[in-house]
């Protein structure tokens, strides 16, 4: 698969089927998570992954991985993944960090699309929790969480070129994916 047609079709999956990702899956992502830009190259993000059901679950009660902003702990249907992967940095302010987690999650959603695997870029979770519960390596802080598994449903790749410059209504159940914006829309030249 060409590397634009791949950029093209990846998407966020929110809903997974219950079969865990093999460790044989995940090993080409974490070879993507390392291969990933790092700013100065320092190299500072450390990888959890958990595969255990038990674990992935108990995981998935301080994560959301609703669109809908809830607050975490009063939403009664939220949904799990199988396995996370918990992205950890050392403790301190950097931007940095948030950098190299975004280039390292973008490589990672890539490679999992060729081992057949959705990602999900997780924003709400419960830090806190997660810590307690899980040892992290000393010094570090927990920056990210991936959901990963195989999708349970199929989100539509919109061509944005073929569509009308806006949606009216975004929050239509029939759309699933919101279309990226063109690139002219996005880009101004310096001339």
């Amino acid at each position: 698969m060409d590397l634009i047609n791949a950029i093209n079709r990846r998407r966020s999956a929110r809903k997974f089927l219950p079969r865990s990702p093999e460790k044989d899956q995940i090993l080409p992502i974490m070879e993507a998570a390392r291969f990933a830009h790092s700013i100065a190259n320092r190299q500072v993000l450390r990888y959890m992954v958990c595969l255990n059901k038990a674990k992935s679950l108990r995981i998935s009660d301080f994560v959301n991985l609703n669109t809908t902003h809830q607050n975490l702990h009063e939403n009664e249907e939220n949904t799990s993944a199988p396995a996370y992967i918990i992205c950890a940095g050392p403790e301190g302010e950097s931007p940095n960090l948030y950098a190299d987690v975004g280039t390292a999650f973008q490589n990672m959603s890539l490679a999992a699309m060729t081992e057949k695997l959705s990602m999900c870029f997780v924003t709400e979770f419960d830090s806190a929790q997660i810590t307690k519960e899980f040892e992290l390596p000393p010094g570090f802080k927990i920056l990210a969480i991936f959901a990963i598994g195989t999708a349970a449903e199929s989100s539509v790749a919109y061509n944005a070129e073929s569509l009308p410059e806006h949606i009216e209504n975004a929050s239509d159940s029939r759309i699933i994916q919101i279309p990226k914006l063109r690139a002219s829309q996005i880009t101004t030249w310096i001339e």
